[in-house]
This record gives C-alpha cells, structure tokens and sequence, in this order.
C-alpha cells in the first residue's frame, strides 16, 4: 500500500509536482496565489531561495534528489523513458506548456521554459536527437536570458 497524505491544499501539491525541477515555474506558481507543498524530496523552500540565487539552497536541492533517485532500482525514467524507451509523445508540451500559458497571463516571460518545449517537441518528432548538445543549448540560452 502507497502512503497517502491528506491536504486542504491539492492545488499547492499539485503544482508542487509540476514545478518540481523547474525553478521558472515556481515564479508561475507564487504569481498566481499557490502555495506550494513540500513532498518525498521536494522542498519549496530550497528552490524558492536557489531561484533567487541562493548558490547553497541549490546545492542543497540538488544532493536531496541525487540522494532519494540513488536508491531507486530504475535509472531511466519519465521523459527520457517516455522518449527513448517508449517512443510516445510526452506530457511536457501540456503541462509546461500550461505552465507557460499560465505565466504569460500573470505576465512573467518563461522563455527557457518555451525553449525546453520546443526542444522536446523536435526530440518527440525526430527533427533533433537525444545528446548533450541539447543542454549545452539550453544552457547557453540561459546564459543569454540573465
């Protein structure tokens, strides 16, 4: 039997898990009145700080999901199953992209989460293949974003 947490505030987990590894759409979550809940090795707090630019709280964020994905047995999972291992379409361009949609409406620019969309996108239809040359773009377009 799975733990089950009971909570007044199923937006808040919801989002949680949305924003979960993408620290734009915690700014998307905060704009619109969400507060996120923490869950497993999920803390809004260290990812609210590392969007602000707390070096530490990022660090701190990054060990505690190291840590809780190295006792998995499975290595490969979500996207790159999805993409790879599957070969099926993903849920990124729904859920980040409502995520965008939703961004846009509270008017906060997410154009590195747009980027990650449209990368996905072209990995989902062919035109571009799984390597590393994709987040050295993405972190390129970081760099220009700033």
């Amino acid at each position: 039997m799975a733990p089950t947490e009971v909570t007044d505030n199923v937006l808040g987990y919801t989002w949680a898990k949305h924003v979960y590894g993408a620290l734009e759409n915690m700014r998307a979550a905060e704009a619109a009145g969400i507060r996120l809940e923490p869950f497993d090795e999920y803390a809004p707090a260290d990812y609210r700080a590392a969007a602000r630019g707390d070096l530490a709280a990022r660090q701190r964020a990054m060990e505690i999901i190291a840590r809780h994905y190295r006792q998995h047995t499975k290595t490969k999972t979500g996207i790159w199953r999805d993409l790879v291992v599957r070969r099926r379409k993903t849920e990124v361009g729904a859920l980040l992209g409502a995520t965008a949609a939703k961004a846009r409406t509270l008017g906060l620019d997410m154009p590195l989460t747009e980027r990650l969309i449209a990368m996905i996108e072209d990995l989902e239809r062919g035109r571009r293949v799984m390597s590393w040359d994709n987040i050295d773009e993405l972190v390129a377009a970081s760099r220009r974003s700033v």
